[in-house]
Order: structure tokens, then sequence, then C-alpha cells
């Protein structure tokens, strides 16, 4: 090769190439690159690149052809992404040069004779041929031509074989890389199409015709999660209607558990003829029960509320209890007796609870996105806390809501959350005994 250029430049012009490569996603970008540099570095040779994979022996695919002074004289296309330019070819002097798949240097050879690149190759005189591999297997042929017999030396044979393969290897990185974001984007698309769904399941907060002042707090860590609410008016045999109360925590995060979710959301809205808790949720267990899906399980707490004399009846699926806070400020866990979670077994084995939601009367709802929230030393928020904040809280429903989470959002102090949050504050108020049969629609949603 042509050495004229002195070493500060070469190094200049290889330590440029080096930063622009590790930049630049584009394989065919790269290509253009490394031969321009080498080029501006080494003096004037043409760049052809012949393409193997899938081919038969003597066999190939012209993918780039650049001449000593950088014309593309093959181009239109991008042999990573789109079509070849030219058809796949067999024979003449490249198809025998590759047959034995050994690089070669040949100082002095009439490249005209080839019947497929001798027009465009006819004023070169001398040619390094270079395997470059992939898994072991030769892929593709770096061939270097320049104009000049005895243009080359055995020393740009030997980094010939070297360079050819290392700026592959980067190559196939960088497009793997590359494909490997564009796989990645699609995903994450889907998954927030999955989240932006997901969140078209989550209710209204129901309007103050049933005697509650409701807020409702719901986030998932990373777009799509498991956490999930609901809140159904039903009609009782009586006429009076009931509002259904739900929360529920899948294993799991992301599309997986949002799923899970989507078919809870289901099954919950087609079980509206039974008002006792229990059942429900055994109702459900048994449909999440028979699908085949591993590894899964959903706890859940589920109440019934009765605006005509206060009454909440309630069953939990392995739930946290809710928080009770009386009139008085004193906070104590609801009490329950818990079944096990959904989907684990055939059975929930939950039992029905009763209490009277009295003017005055928080509960506090909460997944263990709440208790389990991090600080940066990684200590939980934990219940302790949490009952603090309930104990301390004050105003309406969103208010409270508020409040709490405030106090996890300074216990975590800046932390990446690593779970799905779902927080509902029930506040008892406007006793309402109606004198008059009333339907679900005078209590509607606000």
């Amino acid at each position: 090769m042509n050495h004229s250029t002195g070493q500060a430049d070469r190094i200049r012009i290889l330590v440029s190439l080096m930063r622009g490569m590790s930049r630049n996603p584009d394989p065919d970008a790269i290509v253009r690159m490394v031969s321009g540099a080498m080029r501006e570095a080494y003096g004037p040779w043409a760049v052809i690149l012949l393409s193997v994979r899938h081919m038969a022996p003597e066999h190939y695919l012209v993918t780039r052809l650049i001449s000593h002074s950088g014309r593309e004289l093959i181009t239109g296309m991008n042999p990573w992404y789109g079509d070849p330019a030219c058809p796949p070819q067999h024979g003449g002097l490249l198809g025998r040069l590759i047959r034995d798949g050994e690089p070669c240097l040949l100082g002095s050879i009439d490249i005209g004779e080839d019947p497929v690149l001798g027009d465009a190759l006819c004023s070169y005189h001398s040619i390094i041929t270079v395997p470059v591999y992939e898994a072991g297997e030769i892929v593709n042929w770096m061939i270097l031509a320049h104009p000049e017999p005895g243009g080359f030396r055995e020393i740009d044979l030997e980094w010939g074989i070297m360079r050819a393969n290392m700026v592959g290897a980067m190559i196939n990185q960088q497009f793997a890389n590359q494909q490997l974001q564009n796989a990645t984007a699609r995903l994450q698309h889907e998954v927030d199409n999955i989240a932006a769904l997901q969140r078209a399941l989550l209710p209204p907060e129901p309007g103050p015709g049933w005697g509650l002042g409701i807020a409702s707090y719901w986030k998932t860590y990373d777009r799509a999660g498991g956490d999930y609410y609901d809140f159904i008016p039903l009609i009782a045999e009586n006429g009076y209607p009931r509002l259904l109360l739900f929360i529920s925590d899948a294993s799991g995060h992301g599309p997986s558990s949002a799923v899970i979710i989507a078919m809870l959301h289901i099954i919950l809205r087609s079980l509206q003829e039974s008002t006792q808790p229990s059942l429900i949720l055994e109702e459900i267990n048994t449909r999440l029960f028979e699908q085949p899906i591993s590894h899964m399980f959903v706890t859940a707490w589920l109440g019934i509320y009765d605006p005509a004399n206060r009454e909440l009846t309630y069953a939990s699926a392995g739930h946290p209890p809710p928080l009770l806070r009386n009139s008085n400020a004193t906070v104590k866990p609801l009490n329950s007796s818990s079944g096990i979670p959904l989907g684990v077994e055939d059975q929930v084995g939950a039992d029905d609870r009763s209490i009277i939601l009295e003017p005055g009367i928080t509960l506090v709802l909460y997944t263990d996105g709440i208790t389990e929230a991090r600080a940066p030393d990684r200590e939980q928020f934990g219940l302790e806390r949490l009952n603090r904040a309930v104990e301390s809280a004050d105003g309406d429903a969103s208010t409270f809501c508020q409040h709490l989470l405030a106090a996890v959002d300074t216990h975590e102090s800046g932390t990446r959350p690593d779970d799905d949050k779902c927080l509902l504050v029930i506040q008892a108020r406007n006793f309402l005994t109606p004198s008059d049969p009333v339907t679900a629609t005078d209590f509607d949603y606000a």
C-alpha cells in the first residue's frame, strides 16, 4: 500500500474512524466510513464486498463496489436492509478466487477478464482477497484492488485479514444492536397499548349518592402492571342498590400481569347477581384456576356495601387487610379471615365479615407496592409508617389519599419504584336512609 500519508495523520484518521463507527448504528454507513478512511490513510484502492451467505461454491452476490476515487459503482442498495442491486453471480475470476476459501494476494493480474466486474475493474492490476467469518463460517469476502501491479505487500494481506474481520464483527454487532432497538421499540409500543387498555378498564369513582367519599390511586412501575381496582353497582332482590368494592394484585409485573387483570375484569363483571363476597371470590377463583397459566396467583379483597343500612360485607383472598380509621383517628387492621390467593387451589376458603360504616370512619385499601416502597437505602415503607400516615391524614377522601401518597413519596426520595401501586380511600359520610326503593341509577358515578 502507499504509505505516503504521515503516521500522525494516519493515527488521526483512524481515531476519527473508530469514534464515528462507535456512534453510527447503520452497517452501510460504517462500510462507507471504513472505505473512505482507508483510502485517505493508505492510498488509492477499490473495495469490492461479496456475500456468500447460503450460496453454493463459486456463487456470490456483489453487495458493494467503491472505486479508488470513492465513487460507488454499485449503488442503490443497502445489503443489510434492502434488496441487492445485482443478481447473484457465479464463476469468473472472482468465483475462482473465493472457491478455496483462502485469503490471497495477486500482485499482477488482469481483472478486466472477469465477466461480472471486468469492465468496472479493468484499470486495477493487483488485488487482495480476504474471507470474513461469522460463527466460524465464511459469509462475506472483502476484495481490495490497486491500480498498480505490486500495489500490495504480504503485510497488507495480514493486516487486511484482521481489519476486515474486526470491522465485520463490529458491523454485525451494530446491526444486531439496531435490530434489538427496533424490536424493543415495537415491543414498547405494544406494551404502551396494553397499558392504555388497562387504564381504560379502571372505573370512575362513585358519586356522592352512595353516602361515601372515595378516592383512588393507581400507577404501574413500568407501563402495564398487575394492580387493579373496581367499583360496580349491584341490584339486590329487594331492588335496593349495592356497591361492589374490589382491589387486587396479580403476581408478577408487566404485560403478563395486565392480561390476568383483563381476565379478572371480565370475570368480575359477569358475576353481578351474587351479593355474598366469599362466593364471588370462589367463583373468580374457579375460573382462574381452570386456566393453564403456571405460577400465577392474585390476592384480592372484595366488599359489598349496602347504603340503606351502611353495612359493608367483605371477604379476602390473601390480600393485605384494609386499615380502619375511626372518627377518633385510631387506626387498626380491618378484622378479616383471609383465604388463600386466587388461582392457587380449587378453593379460596374465605369467610364473610361485616362492619357498619358510621360517618367519620375511613377505610384504606392498598396493594403491597405501597408498604414495600423502598427508600434509597432499600428500607421498606412498611405497615407502621402507613399506620402513622393514616392517623395524621385529614380532609376529604382525595386530600386524605394525597397525604398518604406524599408520605410514600417522601420515603422513596426519588428511588425508582420496583412494584405497582394501588390505593383506595373510602370515607363514610352523608348518612343515607332512603324511604323508598331506589335503583342503581339513583346512585350513579360522579
